[in-house]
């Protein structure tokens, strides 16, 4: 985003990958000559409860034009409770689902219900209700888009876990 958008980005990320918080000579070079500027590096775990009980954490969300998480693993899903909570755009390429970490994550599908599947809320369960653990890529998409009814899904022109979940702020 930075390089081709020319936003100004900061990523969020616990781990530090090989040069730390420095981008490479040759990506700074890249951005230098783009006019691009360079990302910030926020070494922290993103989540919807600690992250946020920062007062600068929670500025730069209120701050931010939209959240982008590409295979953000763990965080998938406080990616967009945060979006949601702040109203921001965001657009996320989910991947691993986490099933034993998660593991209270689960779809509800009941002739009933006009939608189909919709997040594991409901109380009282009648016979003909079938309640599923999201342990799988497809049901994890289905959960995430539960979240709300103004997520959309667009698949991407390549091989492998190329589903894009976003919603755009109006």
């Amino acid at each position: 985003l930075s390089a081709l958008g020319l936003i100004q980005c900061t990523i969020i990320d616990p781990l530090l990958r090989k040069r730390g918080k420095e981008l490479s000579r040759k990506d700074k070079k890249r951005l230098k000559k783009l006019g691009a500027p360079e990302p910030h590096h926020i070494a922290q775990e993103f989540n919807s409860s600690a992250f946020l009980n920062d007062d600068e954490n929670q500025r730069l969300i209120k701050n931010a034009t939209c959240v982008v998480g590409l295979h953000p693993d763990e965080c998938t899903e406080d990616i967009i409770d945060v979006a949601l909570r702040y109203n921001k755009s965001f657009a996320i390429i989910p991947c691993c689902v986490f099933a034993r970490k998660f593991s209270s994550r689960c779809l509800i599908n009941s002739p009933s219900l006009t939608e189909g599947f919709i997040l594991c809320s409901v109380r009282a369960i009648d016979a003909a209700v079938v309640i599923t653990k999201v342990r799988t890529y497809d049901h994890f998409i289905k959960y995430l888009m539960r979240k709300d009814p103004r997520i959309m899904i667009k698949h991407l022109p390549f091989e492998g876990k190329n589903k894009v979940i976003y919603f755009k702020r109006q």
